[in-house]
């Protein structure tokens, strides 16, 4: 039997509870922003140190592609050998790579830096959710959730920002080496804050489960990330989705027969579980899409630099601060009910984003608002899911369950960033294609890429007409790609309403898990993770 202490983070004081959260909470969010830091800096690594696109665009995606690669096994590990040795591992491996980073001189090795700083963050990412579930008493957990869920946003927009105010006024070495002393900070709060938590039952590795799912993670991440970059048929995105593809069948096949799995698939039959599950993956598609077309949006319309592009989403992206009001209203109105309603609200915000441009409205608030409203749904949205994972999970399999919650967030990154930005590029192509005949060769300038014509437009006659032209290319781009988002959400919704349980059935299972223990005997412990 598998073991916790009766009261777990027994001997923490209040302070040294809020430290260890905090702790978590920004290990979590430094993840986050070298992930969305990176698209705001990879364009001065290009002018400093040279590479192809092709290089350039690796420099940006070595980094997810790892992390979702390597979640699953990671949560495994950290099960087994301890959630905090895992994590203090992953920070040090994280803090070496990006210093590695930092100093580095030619392309190649910012690729490779930025793998290696994937490995330290698969380490670290399930790591900290899993011992805020495991360490928190159950009457806390809940707000520890939500304060873990909105710092997976927080990080990103601040690791923009960060990125974004580095390449302005400094250049783009100095966030990566801002961010390894961040990280070389974390280590030290990591070993005096946060407690140790694994399972007492040996936990299996199932090393053939954690190479099928490297490998079909792995494959299907490359494949959508380099779909809008190499083209949906290309060699490289068929490839990568057949390898992908094939071993995930061959993973679920073998998980089915396996006594002891890596990740039980079965649990996808619970409603709690397949419904967070898909929650979780369309909310954080429709953020990243979000994200994309707004930093597209602020510099191709309005014509603002990256550092105002960036300080333009934190208006509206303060829709988060909903998020700890989630868990308050699922235990009113039961978790459904919050889940499906404010992926509505999301649903809302993308009609409006695209109603406004179809009006012609073409200013911030075009953005701002449909953008608050969406950012608002999924903010409400964010923490019931990852609750309700880690409630069908057993506890001794809690650093797997916080990978599953994990993987989705990172896979919806790169399916959402590509579903948008190839609903854009197709749309915007569609819109200028008519109108570029009679440019030559810069027609083929326009059509390839609206960042690029605008900068070479300087000087030229028709500059006036041919912006106008690009404009109504990115306006095409914006609402096409709004509407796909919308209707992506709106299927998540129907999804969610179909598969959730509902209020009373809830309830029935909530009771289950809140009723209380008896006290065990001095120095017995009893059933679930053991904290040490």
């Amino acid at each position: 039997m598998d073991t916790v202490s009766q009261t777990p983070g027994d001997g923490l004081t209040p302070l040294a509870r809020a430290l260890f959260v905090a702790t978590c909470c920004v290990s979590i969010a430094v993840i986050m922003g070298l992930t969305a830091g990176a698209i705001a800096v990879v364009p001065d690594i290009g002018r400093d140190i040279g590479g192809t696109q092709s290089d350039l665009q690796w420099a940006t995606d070595a980094f997810p592609l790892i992390v979702a690669a390597l979640l699953l096994p990671a949560g495994a590990v950290l099960d087994r050998y301890g959630r905090r040795r895992g994590m203090l591992i992953g920070l040090v491996v994280l803090t070496t790579a990006v210093a590695w980073t930092a100093a580095s001189d030619s392309i190649g090795q910012v690729i490779a830096s930025r793998a290696v700083a994937g490995v330290g963050a698969a380490l670290l990412f399930p790591g900290t959710l899993a011992s805020i579930t495991a360490a928190l008493p159950a009457e806390r957990r809940p707000f520890g959730v939500a304060a873990w869920a909105i710092s997976v946003i927080i990080g990103a927009v601040v690791g923009l920002l960060i990125f974004a105010c580095g390449v302005e006024w400094a250049g783009w070495r100095e966030p990566f080496a801002l961010i390894a002393a961040i990280s070389a900070a974390l280590v030290l709060l990591t070993a005096r804050y946060v407690p140790e938590t694994k399972a007492e039952h040996e936990v299996s590795l199932d090393p053939v489960g954690a190479v099928t799912s490297v490998v079909a993670i792995g494959g299907l991440t490359l494949a959508v990330t380099e779909g809008p970059v190499h083209g949906w048929l290309g060699t490289t995105t068929l490839v990568a989705a057949t390898v992908g593809a094939v071993m995930l069948v061959a993973f679920v096949r073998w998980e089915l027969r396996h006594p002891r799995p890596l990740l039980d698939v079965r649990l996808f039959v619970d409603g709690r579980f397949g419904a967070a599950s898909t929650s979780l993956f369309v909310m954080f598609f429709a953020h990243f899409a979000l994200f994309y077309l707004s930093i597209q949006y602020q510099g191709y319309v309005l014509g603002y630099s990256t550092l105002k592009s960036s300080l333009g989403v934190v208006p509206p992206v303060m829709g988060y601060a909903l998020t700890p009001l989630g868990p308050w209203l699922a235990r009113r109105i039961g978790r459904r009910a919050v889940i499906v309603g404010s992926m509505c609200l999301c649903v809302v915000g993308a009609g409006v984003a695209a109603g406004m441009a179809i009006a012609g409205t073409e200013s911030y608030w075009t953005f701002a608002v449909g953008a608050g409203l969406m950012w608002s749904g999924i903010g409400l949205a964010m923490a019931p899911p990852t609750e309700m994972i880690i409630e069908s999970v057993p506890a001794e399999k809690q650093g797997v369950a916080s990978a599953v919650n994990d993987l989705a967030r990172e896979l919806s990154a790169a399916v959402g960033i590509a579903v948008a930005g190839s609903a854009f590029n197709t749309a915007y192509r569609a819109s200028v294609d008519d109108h570029v005949d009679g440019l030559g060769a810069f027609g083929a300038t326009v059509l390839a890429s609206p960042g690029a014509a605008i900068e070479a437009l300087a000087g030229r006659d028709d500059g006036p007409r041919v912006l106008r032209i690009i404009e109504d290319g990115v306006m095409s781009g914006w609402i096409w790609a709004f509407v796909i988002t919308g209707a992506v959400v709106a299927a998540g919704a129907v999804v969610v309403w179909w598969r959730c349980p509902d209020r009373a059935t809830e309830r029935r299972l909530r009771t289950a898990i809140d009723e209380p223990v008896p006290a065990p005997p001095d120095g017995a412990v009893v059933a679930g993770t053991a904290v040490r």
